[in-house]
């Protein structure tokens, strides 16, 4: 809650719209002292790896329980980290609309407390492009950004500021957009050293049986690794054509937002590494935890005393 103190002391009539836990008592213990328990026990059991440079990017998934493990893989590397503001990503997982949506909420609580959003941010953002707009309709019952803000909550120390932002093209639309370039864009000009984006992405979904899915996975992880937006576009398409008629396979829930920060990768100057810190697969998907690092920091306009 100390968070959304801070916010209400810059901001004397205080929090005016916070989206309160739609997930809690469902994904994720209801009760402050059980919620935070169990994400310090899978923190405690992840470790923290060595990066060429400033991470950039985290690649989170979000199909609780299924994924705590394998998603405090990669909340373990911001712990420690003086991180300002986190820009989390995802594909709307309903039905498609046309853009990308952020969140017009002042901030979101979870029982560990609020987070409050960085409304200068998302607004240079909206700003910036017109397929980018308010819009708290998709927010209402989203769970892939809000099952990972406790974990994020518990890696950092410091108080930090967040930008929901989702994709319309939804995950399950068989769609290949290009609105990730433009964000990617607006991401390099004004996120500073100290930001971060996570992408909140399962792997894929609905193929036949768990070699299938590891199968699919291996592949894309491969692309992932390797930068690859044209080929990982290209395998998501060939693996839609195998699974064939009367089936509904999700390569990447999220490839959109994957697409936004490989975009921003390529982009930035500079040598960097993308590599996978854990993976595992159950019948019905499969999920991966990624680092994404730059040698020179990202430096847009943002820095940690406009957002507070």
């Amino acid at each position: 809650m100390l968070g959304l103190l801070l916010w209400a002391q810059s901001h004397p009539s205080g929090p005016r719209n916070v989206r309160t836990a739609r997930g809690a008592g469902r994904s994720y213990p209801a009760d402050r002292d059980s919620l935070r328990l169990l994400v310090d026990s899978h923190l405690s059991r992840g470790r923290k790896v060595e990066s060429s440079g400033r991470v950039l990017a985290l690649v989170v998934p979000h199909w609780w329980p299924y994924a705590y493990t394998v998603a405090a893989e990669a909340i373990k590397q911001m712990e420690g980290e003086d991180i300002c503001n986190v820009v989390i990503l995802s594909n709307y997982h309903g039905a498609p609309f046309s853009g990308i949506a952020i969140d017009s909420s002042d901030a979101w609580e979870t029982p560990l407390g609020g987070v409050p959003l960085n409304r200068r941010l998302a607004a240079k953002l909206v700003q910036g492009n017109r397929l980018i707009r308010f819009d708290g309709g998709p927010f209402q019952d989203d769970h892939t950004i809000e099952n990972l803000l406790p974990f994020i909550q518990c890696a950092l120390a410091n108080e930090f500021e967040f930008v929901p932002i989702l994709f319309g093209n939804s995950y399950h639309a068989k769609v290949i957009g290009e609105d990730y370039r433009v964000l990617a864009d607006l991401l390099a000009s004004n996120l500073g050293s100290n930001d971060i984006v996570v992408v909140s992405n399962d792997m894929s979904h609905f193929l036949p049986d768990v070699p299938s899915t590891i199968g699919a996975d291996l592949r894309s992880l491969e692309l992932i690794c390797q930068s690859s937006i044209v080929e990982l576009t290209a395998w998501q398409q060939r693996v839609w054509e195998m699974a064939g008629a009367g089936s509904d396979p999700i390569p990447c829930c999220s490839i959109d937002a994957l697409k936004t920060v490989l975009q921003l990768y390529n982009d930035l100057e500079g040598a960097g590494d993308i590599r996978v810190l854990a993976y595992g697969a159950r019948s019905v998907a499969g999920f991966a935890s990624i680092l994404i690092s730059k040698e020179r920091p990202i430096e847009g306009g943002t820095t940690c005393e406009e957002g507070r």
